[in-house]
């Protein structure tokens, strides 16, 4: 839900990256990000989506760090929010 995930990065300044689905329940992946990047502005934000054809919510300039099509695996998206993470 976007909304817990808002909220949920505002309340905690120990989480140290974020992944966020561009469709949502409550606020889409990439309203979640817009807000995050007023207080947030260099969290790791790792975008993902099922609909990657022509998803028009998605655009090239959108501040996420990295985006990864669904299904993935586990492995895949661990080693990419490590990636992230570490810089």
């Amino acid at each position: 839900d976007g909304i817990e995930a808002l909220a949920a990065l505002r309340a905690d300044p120990e989480i140290v990256g974020a992944v966020l689905d561009v469709r949502m329940p409550g606020m889409s992946g990439i309203e979640v990000l817009t807000a995050v990047r007023a207080f947030r502005p260099t969290l790791p934000v790792l975008m993902s989506s099922g609909f990657t054809g022509h998803d028009s919510s998605i655009a090239p300039d959108d501040d996420f760090a990295a985006f990864l099509p669904k299904p993935w695996r586990i492995c895949e998206l661990l080693a990419l929010l490590r990636r992230l993470i570490e810089g």
